[in-house]
């Protein structure tokens, strides 16, 4: 697929702001009005970094989240949930401030994992690929689920370490709007 770079230019806007991480990978500047009124957020690609889907979801309450990826599972974070309150346990007896105050935050970020993706959410344990097959979903198999009927707005939030290329031309097919 061929670019028309001399259809490609800025857009401005006025109401851009950032979500998710403030310091490093995970934060995103995107318009705030496309925030407040998306009905389903499809985050393809978490790893263990969903503040821009929190901060999104804090902000539009009503949004429904539909996060893909097949790197992290839920027994992944219940052991972290464990350790980080053992180790809590032990710098609180040990007196260590600063070590109980990281773990604590620790896991309060692996308690997220579980109230972020509670119904109707969803974490969807699958690479996004061009098709379906096993153990791979395709953006428009991920594009039905999201949208059931065809009134609802998705946000598309993607990074997926180099398959985005992979499943672009499905994402330009099923765009209604771009910003």
């Amino acid at each position: 697929m061929m670019i028309n770079k001399k259809t490609l230019r800025p857009y401005e806007y006025a109401d851009l702001i950032r979500l998710g991480n403030r310091n490093g990978d995970g934060g995103y500047v995107v318009p705030g009005k496309l925030v407040d009124t998306a009905d389903v957020l499809l985050s393809l690609g978490l790893a263990e970094e969903w503040t821009f889907d929190m901060e999104m979801q804090e902000r539009n309450p009503a949004l429904r989240i539909i996060g893909v990826d097949h790197s992290i599972q839920q027994r992944t974070f219940m052991f972290g949930l464990v350790r980080c309150t053992i180790k809590n346990w032990i710098y609180t007896i040990l007196r260590n401030d600063q070590k109980r105050r990281k773990y604590t935050r620790l896991r309060e970020h692996y308690g997220d994992y579980f109230r972020l993706f509670t119904q109707p959410s969803v974490h969807v344990r699958k690479m996004v690929a061009s098709d379906d097959r096993v153990g791979c979903i395709s953006f428009n198999t991920l594009m039905r689920m999201a949208t059931p009927s065809r009134d609802h707005s998705v946000f598309l939030k993607m990074d997926i370490e180099s398959s985005e290329y992979e499943v672009i031309s499905q994402i330009v097919a099923r765009s209604v709007r771009s910003v």
